[in-house]
């Protein structure tokens, strides 16, 4: 279930899988471990003995966290630094 279907079902707090985390985020599993090791990602809540849920708030709260300090780059790609020069079809620059 992900955070829009939880809010159209009138749930005030869902709790997402760790499949609907990776897709709502985009983190690798290892990352998502590393950040929360830092104390930078949402901690899971536990739903059983092998089972473990995200509360759908507090992974929203990550995201706007996340998408107001990130700074803007002229960068089409959005990534720090400069951009590759442009190659001609003849290699040459």
């Amino acid at each position: 279930m992900n955070i829009q279907i939880a809010r159209q079902m009138g749930l005030p707090d869902a709790l997402l899988s760790k499949r609907d985390v990776h897709a709502v985020t985009s983190l690798s599993s290892s990352t998502m471990k590393r950040l929360m090791g830092d104390g930078e990602f949402p901690k899971p809540v536990a739903l059983g003995a092998r089972r473990v849920g995200w509360r759908a708030s507090d992974i929203g709260a990550w995201i706007a966290a996340r998408t107001t300090a990130v700074p803007q780059t002229n960068n089409p790609f959005g990534r720090a630094g400069k951009p590759k020069p442009k190659v001609s079809a003849r290699g040459s620059k």
